[in-house]
């Protein structure tokens, strides 16, 4: 299941919001993601982007790199998503 393909077109809850800024992160090239980019492939705009990284940075599932102004997922970023994944695999509606 892609979170990222699921995001668009419907109101999501804060933890899917999470995940899905971390699933970007964690597809990131090896020095990180910038703000834009989280932006454009979590489907949010700027404040509410910028208001979900830092309580992100504060939990520390992802890491900001000052001088390159670009994030990182951490492995407890990536512990994360793993069990979001599974959970969200569990709960995926029959059909």
């Amino acid at each position: 299941m892609d979170i990222l393909d699921q995001t668009a077109k419907r109101y999501r809850d804060t933890i899917e919001i999470y995940a899905a800024l971390l699933e970007s992160a964690a597809r990131a090239n090896a020095k990180g993601i910038g703000i834009t980019k989280l932006m454009y492939t979590s489907f949010l705009s700027y404040g509410t982007t910028f208001l979900h990284l830092e309580v992100l940075r504060r939990q520390r599932l992802l890491d900001y790199d000052d001088s390159l102004k670009l994030y990182k997922i951490t492995s407890k970023g990536r512990k994360f998503l793993e069990l979001y994944t599974k959970m969200a695999e569990m709960l995926e509606p029959i059909s």
